[in-house]
């Protein structure tokens, strides 16, 4: 506890306080403010995700539009259907033929 508070002495509560600092620290660092606001860890969260989906569908970071995902998992579906079905193209009831 010493090494992670930084003191020698410990109160209670003590580990949970420097646990939210460091917590809050990092998430305004992810946001490039120099504090934590309410609200920040799910806004970094949500741009994360975001991100991730950018790079499922081929898109570079940031250039995320509400679909993106929803439109890439009905794509690969779709492929994967083809590559089963021995087909070019996907046809409604490829799958129940």
């Amino acid at each position: 506890a010493r090494e992670f508070l930084g003191k020698d002495s410990y109160e209670f509560g003590d580990l949970g306080l420097e646990a939210d600092r460091r917590v809050k620290a990092a998430v305004a660092e992810m946001r490039g403010k120099s504090e934590y606001e309410l609200g920040d860890l799910s806004k970094a969260l949500d741009q994360i995700a975001k991100d991730e989906v950018c790079k499922l569908a081929g898109k570079e970071p940031g250039e995320y539009e509400f679909g993106d995902l929803s439109i890439e998992v009905d794509k690969r579906v779709k492929a994967a259907v083809c590559d089963f079905s021995g087909k070019e193209t996907y046809e409604a009831g490829d799958l129940t033929r």
